[in-house]
């Protein structure tokens, strides 16, 4: 089958992970095909885990559902049939990709999976969250940068801050995994929330700080089993024992067991999360292989060598080899001394000693002087035995003669014999433990599985995040929550609630509605506030702890948003024609189950437009009853609120950010105090001049916009107010208009007949006027 490949690039989707000095880019190789318009079909690989995840096929779907399968796998690579009709083709999503090179993979094993079972978040609702980093800056791409030279350009984001908390390089792919993908499942979220609370069990705070410990001292065993697989004992740059397969296997499966006696140690039963961690590394099997390694491997001796030391008693023909090896010491002095006796006495005071070489073999090295020449001195000693001359180092001659000849013949080449013997009993060895291959690398994604809730739990502990309640409510009540990143940039963060839940949830006609639309000045608080909210219901569906007193969050489909507008030189689009992309996306993929945030939507055309098309939205979102989503709404459009019936509308909730106004001041740095705290009904004061004030725009510039603002307000016509004269312009005008009359009124003489002195007259009497008028201005 042809296949169009196309390669991707998304700073959601480059999985960077980094321990120590090494690195990895996780790559997604995603599949899709469609047929006869209505079936459609996807899988996707992942390069980390070596698992090929693969989707049921779909009936009656539309291009809605590959928006969801790309969202869900985020691929680097998309593989896409010839014979898929052309919308799936010319989808925005694959289009204007440069093409990948495909290779083979080791699919270690395939899993199903389903989009029911997760929160989709488009790449665009993680970056306006601040979810992952942003895209890394230009200058870091330069070619033949070394990153250690590369400047720290990344910004402040989800995945940082609880990165920071982890310890080994799988547990931040696991990590990068669930934040790109949360859950929907209430049973695996109350999993992860259990376990959270039972590494924070004051019981288990020693055993929290000793997992901390282990877990710095795990590698991840997937990097190692592939170097097995390739035959490579040594990893990149390890020039010691210590880097090598050998060492870091041993090491991994040590650590492992460790972690697993300080899972069972825990106080109180293991929850559902743990337990099954501790059933993933297997003991008996991660026993074997270390048991293994030791009876084979001498990993004391190895410490002081750079390649690994087989134990004494392995191998027979090992053990041999070097008893010989070892006795060569002597052997050679006595060879040495044997040809002494056998030269010429002249050439036996040349005689240094007897050397046994790698890969040259034996040799005689004898002083260098004129008489050691070899032109003279093989005829001199004897002309049957052949002296070659090998080289000359350290002031001495190396010969090979036919003793040394005979010597090879009957030894070989001893040195590279042990070592080959030793390679074929390290491969035996590598062949024995590759049948544990699925053992180790299970091992290692359950200690990146353990790291991932350790690190929620630390994060927890650190930031006082509090455990949510999940419910299958459709509902988001928020007690005096915090924005999990801004609250660490303020020396003080005012939280605030939220409570979103219509009249079937609430059961009476109180409820305060499932649509809150937030008003206020500008820098008051409103953007943190919607993703504040946000943030707090995409870590409830990760498993983890919230930043709010307490929480009570309704499973959530998805989390869409029209937050930020992301401009790029490849979209050839206006900004209004991004936003209104991303709101029909929202619109088009909500659900009653949806989390929807809208923030300033409308202010990029013309007001009366932005406002009408925002009242249509809000109109459409009531008329949906109780399939409406959860929406949160941000707006500076007040002209919203005039004859529209919002005010009073049913399942409306209008709140605004507080501020304390001083009268006493005329909008300066003290007359306005941002309280950051959402109270009840809206406000149409944007206080913009203050705000540009506050921000170091001219006083003159704020105290005109002030005055346009008035006339406005009246329904005056600003056009007098921008054609009115300032006083000295005015004073100027009169001047000239003076100037002018005085010389209308000014009498030439016509009678004289000399030319020039009608050109005197006229010179002396514009001298006179101006003069007049400089005098004036001065």
């Amino acid at each position: 089958m042809e296949n169009s490949q196309r390669n991707i690039q998304d700073p959601g989707q480059l999985a960077t992970q980094r321990n120590g000095s090494q690195e990895s880019v996780t790559e997604v190789l995603m599949a899709i095909d469609s047929r006869d318009n209505s079936v459609m079909g996807c899988a996707f690989f992942d390069d980390s885990s070596e698992i090929l995840h693969v989707s049921e096929d779909i009936p009656r779907s539309d291009l809605e559902l590959l928006d969801h399968f790309a969202i869900f796998a985020q691929p680097t690579s998309v593989l896409v049939s010839s014979r898929a009709p052309r919308q799936v083709l010319e989808n925005p999503y694959l289009m204007d990709r440069v093409s990948a090179r495909t290779r083979d993979r080791n699919i270690r094993s395939i899993k199903a999976f389903s989009l029911a079972t997760h929160v989709l978040c488009s790449p665009q609702t993680l970056q306006s969250l601040q979810v992952f980093p942003a895209e890394p800056h230009s200058h870091c791409q330069s070619w033949g940068m070394k990153r250690a030279a590369q400047p720290e350009m990344e910004s402040i984001s989800l995945y940082s801050l609880l990165q920071s908390l982890t310890q080994t390089l799988q547990g931040r792919a696991k990590l990068r995994t669930i934040l790109r993908n949360p859950f929907s499942n209430i049973r695996i979220i109350e999993s992860r929330q259990q376990a959270i609370s039972l590494l924070l069990d004051h019981q288990n705070t020693g055993i929290l700080q000793e997992m901390v410990k282990v877990l710095r001292k795990i590698r991840n065993a997937k990097i190692y089993v592939d170097l097995l697989r390739k035959g490579v004992d040594r990893s990149s740059g390890g020039e010691t024992f210590a880097g090598s397969v050998w060492a870091n296997i041993r090491n991994f499966v040590i650590h492992a067991l460790k972690l697993r006696d300080q899972i069972n140690a825990l106080t109180n039963d293991p929850t559902d999360f743990l337990h099954n961690a501790v059933s993933k590394i297997q003991q008996r099997s991660l026993t074997s292989i270390g048991e293994m390694m030791n009876r084979i491997i001498d990993f004391k001796q190895a410490e002081y060598d750079v390649r690994p030391a087989i134990m004494v008693g392995v191998d027979p023909e090992l053990d041999r080899l070097r008893r010989d090896y070892d006795g060569l010491s002597s052997f050679l002095e006595k060879i040495a001394q044997s040809i002494i006796h056998q030269v010429p006495e002249w050439a036996a005071k040349h005689v240094k000693s007897c050397i046994f070489l790698p890969q040259v073999g034996f040799l005689i090295a004898m002083e260098r002087n004129d008489d050691t020449e070899l032109s003279s001195f093989q005829a001199t000693i004897d002309k049957h035995d052949i002296w070659e001359q090998f080289f000359i180092a350290d002031g001495a001659v190396h010969y090979k003669n036919n003793r040394m000849r005979h010597l090879d013949e009957q030894f070989g080449d001893i040195y590279c014999d042990i070592a080959d013997r030793e390679v074929e009993i390290l491969h035996h060895l590598a062949t024995r433990i590759l049948h544990y291959d699925e053992t180790l690398l299970e091992a290692s994604d359950t200690c990146g599985d353990v790291n991932v809730v350790l690190a929620l739990a630390l994060a927890a502990d650190k930031y006082r995040w509090k455990a949510p309640r999940m419910t299958i409510r459709n509902v988001i009540q928020i007690e005096n929550g915090r924005h999990p990143l801004q609250e660490l940039t303020v020396p003080s963060f005012i939280p605030n609630d939220c409570n979103l839940y219509g009249e079937q949830e609430s059961g009476h006609d109180a409820a305060p509605g499932k649509c809150h639309i937030i008003t206020g000045p500008n820098q008051s608080g409103k953007s943190v506030y919607l993703k504040q909210v946000a943030l707090i219901v995409y870590l409830a569906h990760i498993g983890s702890f919230v930043p709010a007193d307490t929480a009570i969050i309704g499973v959530t489909d998805q989390i869409l948003t029209r937050i930020t507008t992301i401009e790029s030189s490849n979209e050839h689009e206006s900004a209004f024609a991004i936003d209104l992309k991303q709101l029909l996306h929202a619109i088009t993929h909500m659900t009653p189950r949806s989390l929807l945030i809208i923030d300033e939507f409308g202010k990029g055309t013309n007001p009366d437009d932005g406002t009408g098309l925002l009242v249509s939205l809000l109109e459409q979102l009531r008329s949906m009853g109780e399939g409406t989503p959860r929406c949160l709404l941000a707006t500076h459009l007040y002209e919203i609120f005039d004859a529209t019936g919002l005010v009073s509308a049913r399942g409306l909730q209008l709140s605004r950010m507080d501020v304390i106004r001083n009268n006493q001041f005329e909008e300066t740095a003290h007359s306005i105090v941002y309280l950051f705290k959402l109270c009840r009904g809206y406000s149409a004061d944007s206080l913009g001049g203050y705000c540009a004030a506050l921000n170091g725009v001219p006083c003159q510039v704020v105290d005109r916009a002030r005055l346009l603002v008035q006339l406005l307000i009246h329904n005056e016509d600003i056009s007098i107010s921008c054609t009115r004269l300032s006083a000295n312009e005015e004073e100027k005008l009169q001047l000239a208009e003076e100037v002018a009359r005085r010389f209308v009124e000014e009498v030439f003489d016509e009678s004289t007949n000399c030319p020039g002195s009608k050109v005197q007259h006229a010179r002396s009497s514009l001298q006179k006027i101006f003069a007049t008028t400089i005098n004036r201005l001065r």
